[in-house]
């Protein structure tokens, strides 16, 4: 939630508890009102849970406020003292339901939000790091067919050295991606994932397609 609205959620909360307490001091005791307080609790329930706690406690000492200085002056039955127990219960196992379906709820986006980050640096080391292996070969494969008719046994010897060092290259990146994938798996993103992929990959050099890398 935005800043304003969780002020106006707030006050609106706090507001609808007060005037739920007022109205169950001003009613007959045969009027229930605890209901109500639980009601007004459920206006903060998409906060934080630190904001739960608060305005459920809040709500129970309302009930216990309205019992100890009022209704203990009435002689009142076993059943209305049982409805106040359970109406004080029935707010405190909400509001904790509340608390940990709010938790999962901000595990889960955690949790997605992680795995976006896991794929954008996959697409970072495919379009970039694998680009530079891959423009190696296809430069290489050009400059074989368009001097196909002039290249010596060396060249060609020389030629495919590149080709089988570019190929390498490549088929290290590719292990180092699919040991990324199955450890973040087996950690169950427990960490952010950007941190391994610069420990695994170092940075990527920017490479001209077409052009040729002179293996040493």
């Amino acid at each position: 939630m935005k800043e304003p609205q969780l002020i106006t959620t707030r006050c609106l909360a706090a507001a609808s508890l007060l005037t739920v307490f007022i109205l169950d001091i001003v009613t007959p005791p045969s009027f229930v009102a605890d209901i109500l307080y639980l009601c007004s609790s459920l206006l903060v329930f998409r906060e934080s849970p630190r904001t739960i706690r608060v305005f459920s406690m809040v709500a129970c000492l309302l009930i216990v406020a309205d019992v100890l200085f009022f209704d203990l002056k009435l002689n009142l039955g076993i059943s209305f003292w049982a409805n106040r127990g359970m109406s004080v219960l029935a707010i405190i196992i909400t509001s904790d339901l509340a608390i940990r379906f709010r938790k999962l709820n901000q595990a889960s986006s955690i949790k997605e939000h992680q795995h976006l980050e896991a794929l954008n640096e996959i697409l970072f080391i495919t379009s970039h790091r694998v680009r530079k292996p891959v423009a190696n070969i296809i430069g290489l494969t050009d400059l074989i067919n368009n001097e196909s008719g002039t290249l010596t046994a060396d060249d060609l010897k020389k030629h495919c050295r590149h080709l089988s060092s570019s190929a390498n290259e490549l088929d290290e990146i590719i292990k180092e991606l699919n040991n990324f994938v199955e450890h973040s798996e087996q950690e169950n993103l427990a960490v952010p994932l950007y941190k391994p992929v610069i420990g695994i990959f170092p940075a990527p050099q920017c490479v001209v397609p077409g052009a040729l890398e002179i293996v040493a």
